[in-house]
């Protein structure tokens, strides 16, 4: 394993240790607010916010003919779930415009931009990790990555790119702490997979499909609605 990578999974470890122990250490001795209450049990609808930072990337891409250097991101997700709150499904959707530097025949070099929308349906698995007042959350999921809006900066033209999407899954680990029945905190480590055509091979002058890997860390609330 590399430094860089070895580096980058301890930062993230850090970063959910520390939020863990902020929100551990906010409330006073002896109050009643962290754990979901015993009484409540029942399905209900959960719709949730969050913010992350994706790692930046390199992309070959076959539908501007270029190279992407992806520059990090930060992705807004809305969600919504139904069933009780140790098992859940549901569906979310996230939007990022992230920066990035084009190389192709277009422009080489040049400055940039592109909308990255994602849709995917999710299935939410919640257990105990620390007593009844902090729970560790895995989170599957499978959908669509729809690339868009690609654009140059600073007087750049990058050319133009019909919008592409790339078959997606993932998984998700991380940490919720419930503030009462009805509201939690989360902060979860998405670990996504995408199916995206590639420029074309020199030896056979056609497009081929490869494996893109994206990470994400992010921090949101999740609020149950109803009675």
């Amino acid at each position: 394993m590399s430094g860089t990578l070895l580096g980058a999974k301890l930062s993230v470890v850090r970063a959910l240790s520390t939020f863990v122990m902020a929100l551990a250490l906010a409330q006073p001795a002896g109050a009643q607010v962290f754990g979901a209450p015993a009484r409540y049990g029942g399905a209900s609808w959960w719709v949730g916010i969050d913010a992350g930072n994706t790692r930046a990337v390199n992309v070959s891409d076959g539908p501007s003919s270029a190279n992407w250097g992806l520059e990090a991101a930060k992705p807004i997700r809305l969600a919504i779930d139904y069933r009780q709150r140790d098992r859940t499904i549901g569906v979310s959707v996230s939007q990022a415009i992230v920066p990035l530097t084009f190389s192709g025949s277009a422009c080489s070099a040049c400055r940039g931009q592109v909308t990255v929308q994602q849709a995917m349906a999710r299935y939410r698995i919640v257990a105990p990790l620390f007593g009844p007042g902090m729970y560790s959350v895995t989170e599957l999921s499978v959908g669509a990555t729809r690339w868009s809006a690609l654009q140059g900066l600073d007087g750049s033209q990058l050319g133009v790119m019909a919008p592409n999407t790339d078959f997606t899954y993932g998984l998700s680990l991380g940490a919720a702490l419930p503030l009462g029945d009805r509201l939690e905190l989360t902060a979860m480590y998405d670990m996504s997979t995408l199916k995206h055509e590639t420029q074309k091979s020199t030896a056979s002058n056609a497009f081929s499909n490869a494996s893109l890997k994206l990470a994400t860390l992010r921090f949101g609330a999740r609020l149950r609605l109803g009675t």
